[in-house]
């Protein structure tokens, strides 16, 4: 069964609310805080849409006729990875102009300027010596080491959540520290969207009134507007996401059903899908790290999606090597959970941890490799998902680069 890659934009029309995981926490007291689009969540709204153009959803009793050849069996599971069905290979911002822009990677550390932000060289790692018992860093055969001359202040370190260019990535995942303090290079999440709580009142829905003393707010986000100056006409921030089909969509299909929902209250979006493609995504960003691989001490994986923390950190498995990580550059882990409408009845799914989208870990090269075999392991692991698992919604994407 052959493959198709589609580029699908994804353009909210209002703000957005992408902290509905209630079913994670317990009690009526809890704390909605604001969280990044997960993986299931661009997942749905692509699939749904699809399926709604092969008028196979909401009523899924004609899925296996219309909607199976483009997206294969209907499975509600997360955890049930299968190569013969739709999967999502990744997602980043995209702002009004279509300028696409990523996490940081975890191993770059930012500093503010006067004007602009910048980059401090990137570390270096040495081998332990002795064992760390009390850190995160224990499980780990190196540590990154700065030289003081290049380390800053903490007042200087941005602990703002930022995002990178596509240039800016690339330089990163080549071993190279960005060179360039090009403010569109670097540019907070404000660039994309804004934040914009809403306050409400708790309610019985049963009785229709409001419960006394019940307040509450949600953290919605508005992405950013503009009119492209190139096209005259007007543009939003959003999301761009790779999805793979099964067979190539039909061309009517184009300017059918151009919306689809997204978030914990299915805010609307336009959805457009791109011209279907054989190749992956990325691929001229993959050939320029490649030519590094002989400069290079170790090979790293940078988290394009979120992944589901499993019993050890990211092991790799590609043509019977087995790579354990020696270092890792990670952030706090992230609490997942949902609401599985397809169960009957009902029901919250099972609560997972994830390691947030922009780690970076890193590994030896295979022993004795040359640079044609280390060319060739970076392009096996280009967008593949470290939980297989999970794979069909997006989970655990990766890129790789290397460690100069």
């Amino acid at each position: 069964m052959s493959s198709v890659f589609y580029q699908v934009d994804l353009n909210p029309i209002e703000p957005i609310l992408f902290g509905g995981t209630r079913a994670s926490r317990m009690g009526e007291d809890h704390l909605i805080r604001d969280q990044e689009p997960q993986p299931q969540v661009i997942f749905g709204a692509i699939g749904a849409n699809i399926a709604t153009k092969a008028g196979a959803w909401p009523n899924r009793s004609q899925w296996d006729t219309h909607a199976k050849p483009y997206l294969g069996d209907f499975v509600p599971q997360l955890d049930a990875g299968d190569e013969s069905r739709a999967e999502l290979y990744g997602y980043c911002y995209k702002d009004f102009l279509g300028h696409e822009y990523f996490p940081l990677p975890r191993h770059v550390t930012v500093i503010k300027e006067p004007q602009t932000l910048s980059t401090l060289p990137l570390p270096i790692l040495e081998e332990k010596e002795t064992v760390l018992t009390a850190s995160s860093q224990s499980e780990f055969t190196h540590v990154p080491f700065r030289d003081p001359e290049d380390s800053a202040d903490d007042e200087e370190v941005y602990e703002e959540p930022l995002l990178v260019s596509a240039d800016a990535l690339k330089e990163f995942l080549c071993g190279q520290s960005f060179g360039e303090t090009l403010r569109e290079a670097i540019a907070p999440t404000e660039e994309i969207f804004l934040p914009e709580p809403r306050s409400g009142l708790g309610m019985d829905v049963s009785r229709g009134v409001t419960q006394e003393g019940l307040l509450f707010t949600r953290p919605y986000r508005r992405f950013r507007s503009n009119v492209n100056a190139e096209t005259g006409q007007w543009a939003t921030a959003g999301i761009r996401a790779w999805f793979k089909t099964l067979q190539r969509l039909p061309t009517d299909w184009a300017n059918q059903h151009p919306l689809t929902f997204l978030g914990g209250d299915r805010g609307r979006a336009w959805i457009h899908y791109g011209d279907p493609q054989d190749e992956l995504p990325w691929v001229d960003m993959l050939e320029e790290i490649q030519k590094y691989v002989n400069e290079a001490s170790y090979f790293l994986i940078y988290l394009l999606t979120p992944a589901v923390r499993e019993l050890n950190w990211p092991h790799l498995h590609v043509n019977g090597n087995n790579f354990e990580p020696i270092a890792a550059f990670t952030d706090k882990e992230i609490p997942l959970s949902g609401w599985n409408a397809s169960a009957s009845p009902p029901a919250p799914r099972p609560k997972r941890t994830l390691i947030p989208a922009g780690s970076v870990f890193v590994y030896k090269w295979p022993e004795g490799s040359n640079q044609e075999q280390r060319q060739q392991l970076l392009r096996d692991l280009w967008l593949a998902p470290i939980c297989p698992a999970y794979r069909n919604a997006g989970f655990g994407r990766i890129l790789t680069g290397v460690w100069s």
